[in-house]
């Protein structure tokens, strides 16, 4: 049986992941169903931007209008800008491989402001190389703009800034995990809700 952890801090993290591996094809479904809603909730009807890790040829940032590259000191990066976000889009991204493992990062419209791109990638690229922190502890590296990011080898999903009110989501999630008869780790942490 799969362990839920959830993290809410309004205003600053959420942070929802799962403690251990996944058991079965069924608890794989059942998370990919989690970080897709998640990101949907996230980002629908919104402007966002997607930024790609080191893209490639086939990577998805080519198949949205407009990209444009960035080199930077710390690499090469896909920026794309999308006025209002889709579900059907919301959730390729979130079931592609780019995602999952850390390439793809979502951050809040204004992230696209050229001005300000170097520092959203010094945020994502710390909240993606940090080893040795607990990747369900926001800690020192909480990034300055709001970005949704799949870490941990896609077992946790951190979202900085959340533009959205997380109650609602943090309730969806906490019905999922009912109806998957997972557990709650005892990890998670929620001034509201759990402690």
């Amino acid at each position: 049986m799969a362990l839920l952890v959830l993290r809410n801090q309004p205003g600053v993290v959420f942070i929802c992941g799962i403690e251990g591996w996944l058991q079965s094809s069924d608890e794989e479904q059942q998370w990919q169903h989690m970080v897709t809603r998640v990101v949907q909730y996230a980002f629908e009807s919104r402007p966002m931007t997607f930024i790609t890790v080191a893209p490639q040829p086939w990577s998805i940032g080519h198949s949205i209008p407009n990209p444009f590259q960035l080199k930077t000191n710390q690499g090469k990066f896909l920026i794309n800008s999308v006025d209002q976000c889709s579900n059907e889009l919301l959730a390729e991204i979130a079931e592609s491989d780019e995602f999952h493992r850390g390439l793809l990062w979502l951050a809040a419209a204004g992230a696209a402001d050229v001005s300000r791109l170097p520092r959203v990638i010094m945020d994502g690229n710390a909240l993606v190389s940090d080893p040795e922190g607990d990747v369900f502890e926001p800690g020192p590296n909480v990034s300055k703009t709001e970005m949704l990011l799949l870490v941990a080898d896609a077992h946790v999903i951190h979202w900085s800034l959340p533009g959205r009110d997380v109650d609602n989501l943090e309730a969806e999630l906490l019905d999922m995990m009912q109806r998957f008869r997972w557990r709650l780790s005892q990890e998670s942490r929620n001034p509201r809700r759990l402690e």
